[in-house]
């Protein structure tokens, strides 16, 4: 997992909750078991208003995002369609307060996304086709970087082998302009680990035993 470069941004002095259960984390069950515990916490006790809105971005509708999806929902949560992360930013944000938002969330977000939601027609006229993407991709524009990630506060990269004909999803001089924008990321979990690929700065692997790098 990539987590960003700490820059001055709130949330850089809360403990993000799911990193723990990563750790030493073998078998299915007892990740369920992780997973269901924080949820708990959770919905008991909610999670720091300055990280909220919380939103896991999948990339992909395959079987390694079903799957990635399929432990998120052990966690208290709603989905939102892509198209409505900038109303939920703007519903939870409280124009008096510095932070993003001054209550407490009990749940966390989850929205999917697929190819139509990452590029663009360069013709603005066109609409976006998934065929005519697969098969001509210089004729698209990525639109990731400032569509859906600006919202994300943790993106899981599940999609399938990147090629260089295709935009890449992100790119380092996009996720830096992010950050300094003051974006809500907290990691990134890239379980193609592609290097260079899709993710343009992820450039080494991670293992069991350090499964996190910044």
């Amino acid at each position: 997992m990539f987590v960003p470069p700490l820059v001055s941004k709130s949330w850089i002095f809360y403990t993000f909750p799911l990193t723990g259960c990563i750790l030493h984390v073998f078998f299915i069950g007892c990740c369920q078991a992780a997973v269901i515990s924080v949820g708990e916490e959770i919905a008991a006790h909610g999670l720091p208003p300055g990280i909220c809105p919380l939103v896991f971005v999948f990339t992909g509708s395959g079987n390694v995002s079903l799957g990635a999806q399929e432990i998120f929902k052990l966690l208290p949560h709603t989905f939102v369609d892509p198209s409505r992360l900038p109303e939920l930013f703007g519903k939870a944000k409280d124009p008096t307060q510095s932070a993003r938002t001054s209550k407490r969330v009990f749940q966390v977000y989850g929205c999917v996304t697929t190819s139509q939601h990452m590029v663009q027609h360069k013709d603005p006229t066109k609409e976006f086709d998934k065929a005519d993407y697969y098969a001509h991709p210089e004729n698209y524009s990525p639109i990731f970087h400032e569509k859906i990630a600006p919202y994300a506060s943790v993106i899981g990269n599940q999609l399938h082998v990147w090629e260089k004909r295709f935009p890449p999803l992100l790119t380092a001089q996009q996720l830096q302009d992010l950050m300094r924008k003051g974006c809500p990321l907290l990691g990134i979990s890239d379980i193609t680990c592609d290097i260079g690929g899709s993710l343009e700065f992820v450039n080494q692997t991670t293992s069991i035993d350090s499964p996190f790098f910044r």
